[in-house]
């Protein structure tokens, strides 16, 4: 089974008309079809390409990465209070949700990470911790992206700063990989510290997308201009590192580990900089 005719289904059937008419409602049940699709190819590649014999550590990791995301991003809307607002709900975050992140798990390949390559047949740590971590980065850029809109009641407002949050941590995602080779070092070298250091980056750069995206639709155009500068600062910064970290050889984990909270604490304080 190949995630390929589901994932072309879902684009044609979800992603391009939500986009084009800026609402979720009205494609909720093709959208809905073509996620459970890809969904249903995610955990069919992860269950069936793994040999006998192989370690279910690193599989687990993935296989409850979206529920993990969920979760959080459950959290993250109930704690700003957004399942109050009229019209909007928790079901309708849920939709965004499961809109996103599914569509971001269609793109991680262009990345170099595959799933069922990297993780189910070759038991790759580095990349499961990647995967996974760009799961919870995308998931969280979706809850946190469209507050401002949906408080002014404005949904197609909302679903347009998703979308450009979403486009542009793809963005930060391609030029840090194009810079750095990240996915090289994470599939060829296994390094679990560059799986570290990539999780951090992309979750770092979705705590400041989100809000900055936001921000920018519903022209508070200062907060959105503090925010998209901390992320180009953050991409500049993850490039930077690379070079110096990614040709030592001792203690990488460790040292993943801690650049990951600094990308993370960096983003933090932009974002809190920014209001």
């Amino acid at each position: 089974m190949s995630a390929g005719p589901a994932a072309a289904f879902f684009f044609v059937f979800a992603f391009l008309p939500t986009i084009l008419f800026g609402s979720l409602t009205p494609f909720l049940f093709p959208g809905a079809l073509a996620g459970l699709l890809v969904w249903g190819c995610w955990y069919w590649e992860l269950a069936s390409a793994a040999p006998l014999g192989a370690k279910r550590r690193e599989r687990r990791l993935l296989q409850w990465a979206p529920a993990a995301s969920l979760v959080l991003s459950t959290i993250v809307v109930i704690a700003r209070g957004e399942i109050f607002l009229p019209s909007v709900g928790l079901a309708k975050h849920l939709m965004m949700w499961f809109f996103w992140v599914t569509s971001m798990t269609l793109a991680i390949p262009y990345f170099g990470l595959i799933a069922r390559d990297d993780v189910a047949e070759r038991d790759n740590k580095a990349a499961a911790l990647a995967i996974a971590g760009a799961i919870v980065a995308f998931a969280f850029c979706s809850a946190l992206a469209g507050h401002r809109a949906l408080v002014a009641g404005l949904e197609r407002e909302a679903i347009w700063g998703a979308s450009g949050a979403f486009g542009l941590l793809l963005i930060v995602w391609y030029v840090v990989e194009t810079k750095t080779h990240l996915s090289e070092t994470i599939t060829i070298e296994r390094d679990a510290s560059a799986g570290w250091r990539l999780a951090g980056v992309l979750l770092a750069a979705a705590l400041l997308l989100g809000p900055g995206a936001d921000a920018l639709v519903v022209r508070d155009w200062w907060i959105g201009a503090i925010e998209i500068s901390g992320v180009v600062l953050l991409a500049v910064a993850a490039v930077a590192v690379e070079r110096i970290v990614q040709p030592l050889r001792s203690f990488r984990q460790p040292v993943g580990i801690g650049l990951a909270f600094a990308y993370v604490l960096f983003a933090g304080l932009v974002a809190y900089v920014g209001g």
